[in-house]
């Protein structure tokens, strides 16, 4: 779903006051101006299909994700990828986001969405690599289409204090095995793991 702005209608009609939930809406620079502007003050559910960002707009649009940090609960992320490449310095296959930044500069979008406890990101290649900082009210995370995972990615998930259920679910090329080593209190409050497309060694 595109959503466009209201041409020639007043500030005030254009709030939508009761709007909770949007599933899914293309993240371009229409959907960022209306959050910017505070069209949905009481949106608590969102999806966003991000397919492609111009560089030299993504920490610009990114951002006005932030207008939601105060109540915002829930938060789906599709994200399309480009296609798949071999890389030069091994044997694997590697896919790439077909968007402007990292996952990390994502990521550290969301860091101030104080009430977001479902976290959902379709599309998360080699997210489950980096050591970053996840929003720290999240109770169930959702990492699909993984292509790599090591200790940091581990490492800054574990650091969820409130963490209650866990999926991770493997890209269709992911062929590596890897170790799951988690420090001594880690996943306290961890009660449903799922983990599937992953091979996991000891």
């Amino acid at each position: 779903m595109i959503l466009r702005g209201h041409h020639g209608s007043k500030e005030e009609d254009e709030i939508m006051w009761n709007l909770q939930t949007i599933y899914y809406i293309t993240f371009n620079r229409q959907i960022a101006c209306l959050l910017e502007k505070g069209r949905f003050p009481k949106l608590q559910k969102l999806g966003v299909h991000i397919s492609w960002i111009p560089k030299d707009n993504v920490h610009e649009l990114l951002s006005s994700l932030q207008r939601l940090s105060s109540h915002l609960n829930k938060l789906k992320l599709f994200i399309e990828w480009k296609q798949y490449k071999v890389s030069e310095s091994s044997n694997l296959k590697h896919m790439e986001w077909h968007i402007g930044c990292k996952p990390i500069e994502l990521l550290q979008t969301l860091q101030q969405f104080s009430n977001l406890s479902t976290l959902k990101v379709i599309g998360a290649l080699d997210l489950a690599m980096c050591d970053i900082e996840f929003p720290p009210c999240i109770t169930k995370l959702t990492l699909t289409g993984i292509s790599f995972m090591n200790d940091d990615g581990i490492n800054a998930i574990a650091n969820l204090t409130r963490l209650q259920r866990l999926s991770l679910h493997g890209a269709l090329e992911f062929h590596d095995s890897f170790e799951i080593n988690c420090s001594a209190g880690s996943f306290k409050r961890l009660q449903d793991f799922l983990m599937l497309g992953l091979q996991v060694h000891s």
